[in-house]
């Protein structure tokens, strides 16, 4: 028998696994996509204020990506190149903003 979605995240939560801990967990059980499994765990309550504070940073990274030199590069590709946060604080982002695990 399979827990609910919901009880998965809020469990893994109290016990202090680290949001991609719980995506990935959530994934596994219930045969979701990464998208997906990111989308229920990102809208469950529990991780609300996590999610709340990388907003600023997510919000940095698209206006970074926004820029010429970085344009039609994902997000995974921007990582392996390592976009110095120089440009990500002209985009409105600050190391500060980085969730830490």
């Amino acid at each position: 028998m399979h827990m609910k979605q919901a009880d998965l995240i809020a469990r893994m939560h109290a016990q202090g696994h680290t949001i991609v801990e719980t995506i990935k967990a959530v994934r596994k059980e219930f045969s979701l996509s990464l998208g997906e499994a990111k989308i229920q765990v990102s809208n469950h309550p529990a991780w609300a204020d996590i999610v709340r504070a990388a907003e600023p940073l997510h919000d940095a990274l698209e206006r970074a990506a926004a820029c010429d030199e970085f344009r039609g590069l994902h997000l995974a590709e921007m990582e392996i190149r390592r976009i110095p946060w120089s440009t990500l604080r002209q985009a409105g982002g600050t190391a500060e903003q980085v969730p830490h695990a």
